[in-house]
């Protein structure tokens, strides 16, 4: 990474890149992560970004684990002087996760944004205004979750409407 600025305003960046990476207990770790800070001391204004995927595999004789991160796309600003000013949008997110145990397939599940998560009235305090999260399982089977933008959720499971004024849950 690279630091850079003079007083009052600073910059970090850095990128890391993973190949074949064995972390000396089976898991095998992939990808490439980029990020980018600045900020303020004087006015306490700050800006994040965060981008990349990440993989991960174990392979056994008779079991195996797959995991990845095969997006995401962050971003943040706010100001530490201030209670609450963060501003945050995460506009792609794709997880995943694939496991066979004893020779037998568990199945795995898909999380995934089917509309960025954007939260600009409190940050990590409050409830998103808005973003649509789709979680689908093995057999096709799906859960939502949709911010409503006024502090409650619509959840749902395979297409159905179980709540639609659910607490917010972030």
């Amino acid at each position: 990474g690279d630091e850079g600025g003079t007083y009052p305003s600073f910059t970090d960046s850095g990128n890391v890149t993973l190949v074949n990476c064995d972390d000396g207990f089976g898991f095998v770790i992939n990808g490439n992560i980029t990020w980018v800070e600045s900020w303020n001391e004087e006015t306490g204004n700050y800006s994040d970004t965060l981008a990349g995927s990440l993989s991960m595999e174990r392979t056994g004789v008779t079991d195996s684990f797959k995991f990845s991160f095969t997006g995401i796309d962050f971003a943040e600003t706010g100001n530490d002087l201030v209670f609450g000013s963060e501003t945050y949008t995460l506009s792609r997110a794709t997880f995943a996760i694939d496991f066979v145990a004893s020779g037998t397939s568990g199945g795995g599940f898909l999380i995934s944004l089917n509309a960025p998560i954007v939260e600009s009235s409190g940050g990590y305090s409050s409830c998103p205004e808005s973003g649509h999260i789709l979680i689908t399982g093995a057999s096709g089977t799906t859960a939502e979750g949709i911010y409503n933008g006024d502090g409650t959720m619509t959840i749902k499971a395979n297409g159905e409407i179980v709540n639609a004024a659910a607490p917010c849950y972030y």
